[in-house]
């Protein structure tokens, strides 16, 4: 190696010679116009300087592109084709290849390490959304894909995102949580970060995480575990009660007391009708695991009907149906969920019984395209916004009478099925019960 750097090569030779030959016709011109009087010779001594003079301009330009091409090279970083633009200066090649071997070597761990945190991103649960100032995503990770549904340029590319949602998201200030109301009922967790580049604009990195359905199912779980430990607590108090009460009020002796007797009857009676309300309280805690099935929503809504036909008629209420598109279907157990919509159809009817006429109607719509909305909208009175969370709390009734279940147990089939049920208000009167479930 130390061998060929020393060996002269062709550009240097080219200069070289260029710079003698150059000085040679100098000195011939000089010669020839001071002691002799060969002006033809001088010109043509002349033109021959000329001819030198442009070579070695050439040459030089050579090298100063060729040095040009050799940088270009070294900051590309690559390893191969360094020694070709600098082929006439084998030290000069040597010593970039192997500073460009080594920026080669230093870009591959940077991918690498880019892939690692790439692969990284895409496991984290939360969508991770980086937004330029002027409301472009740069950068999005597979969950924010997943919740876009496909490619996502902006917030509202985002289905459940697109309105308020997206310009609540654009408008966080840096450092700010804040749980957004979405489309389709639910709620997502956001949080903003400023990150700063240098030489270019920050940006803000919004981290969206699901809350309505974890949280409702935590909160279901709670609910039907103390559901159970009443229960359970209750049924071993009442059981010896109604069975002592029984065991006294038929014996003999209790006839010689009819104050007292009449007082055992009542309490066997009670002890009875109490541990009837227990259990059927305590069956809403055990709803069963559904069998998810491909449900064809068209003959689901016209069965529904015809159950509630008896109903709708005894009430004088105007029911529709509607299902878009006719062959929408849902991912559920069909028997729970028409136990789930015949309870909201139920609190409807309830809503709406000093409506004259009562108004009903059950819609069957495609969401965003992984979610099928099922909605019961009536115009009845309404539910007040302080109440709209309270209405679905297990045994919470508002009416004379309503044992508090229903609506409990239609949000906890829809969570059970990985799905949300909420209420919004009917305009200009009544409310609209949405319940969300996964397309089949």
């Amino acid at each position: 190696m130390a061998f060929d750097r020393l060996r002269p090569n062709a550009l240097i030779l080219r200069l070289t010679t260029g710079a003698v030959l150059i000085g040679l016709l100098a000195w011939l011109l000089v010669e020839l116009l001071t002691h002799t009087h060969f002006y033809a010779t001088a010109v043509i001594v002349a033109g021959a300087m000329g001819v030198a003079i442009h070579g070695l301009v050439r040459a030089i330009a050579r090298a100063d592109q060729v040095m040009a091409d050799a940088l270009d090279t070294l900051t590309a970083g690559m390893a191969d084709g360094v020694s070709r633009p600098v082929r006439d200066f084998p030290a000069l090649a040597g010593t970039l290849e192997g500073a460009s071997r080594r920026l080669h070597r230093d870009s591959l761990k940077r991918q690498a390490e880019r892939d690692r945190l790439r692969a990284l991103l895409d496991t984290v649960p939360a969508a991770l959304l980086v937004l330029e100032p002027g409301g472009r995503i740069e950068l999005a990770n597979r969950a924010a894909y997943a919740l876009a549904g496909g490619d996502v340029r902006s917030l509202d590319d985002i289905p459940t995102l697109r309105g308020a949602a997206a310009d609540e998201l654009r408008a966080m200030p840096p450092g700010a949580r804040a749980v957004v109301q979405a489309r389709a009922g639910r709620k997502l967790f956001a949080s903003c970060s400023l990150m700063s580049r240098p030489g270019e604009a920050p940006v803000s990195l919004i981290a969206l995480q699901g809350v309505s359905e974890d949280l409702g199912v935590v909160e279901q779980q709670a609910w039907g575990e103390l559901i159970r430990v009443l229960a359970h607590e209750m049924m071993n108090s009442l059981t010896p009660i109604a069975s002592l009460s029984e065991s006294l009020a038929r014996r003999p002796s209790a006839g010689a007391d009819p104050e007292a007797h009449a007082a055992l009857q009542v309490i066997a009676r009670r002890s009875e009708n109490l541990m009837a309300f227990v259990d059927r309280y305590r069956a809403m805690a055990e709803v069963p695991t559904p069998a998810l099935s491909p449900v064809p929503l068209q003959p689901f809504a016209d069965d529904i009907a015809q159950l509630m036909a008896g109903s709708f008629a005894a009430a004088g209420a105007r029911f529709t149906i509607e299902v878009s598109p006719a062959d929408l279907q849902a991912s559920a157990d069909r028997s729970l969920l028409e136990q789930a919509v015949i309870n909201l159809l139920k609190n409807a009817l309830d809503a709406t019984a000093t409506c004259a006429p009562p108004v009903i109607a059950l819609s069957c719509l495609a969401g965003d395209g992984r979610r099928v909305l099922i909605a019961v909208t009536d115009n009845g009175e309404g539910v007040p916004p302080d109440k709209a969370e309270a209405i679905f709390v297990p045994f919470f009734t508002s009416r004379s009478g309503g044992s508090g279940i229903g609506l409990s147990l239609a949000r906890q089939i829809a969570l059970a099925h990985g799905g949300q049920l909420t209420v919004r208000p009917n305009r200009p009167q009544g409310a609209v019960f949405e319940l969300s479930l996964p397309t089949a």
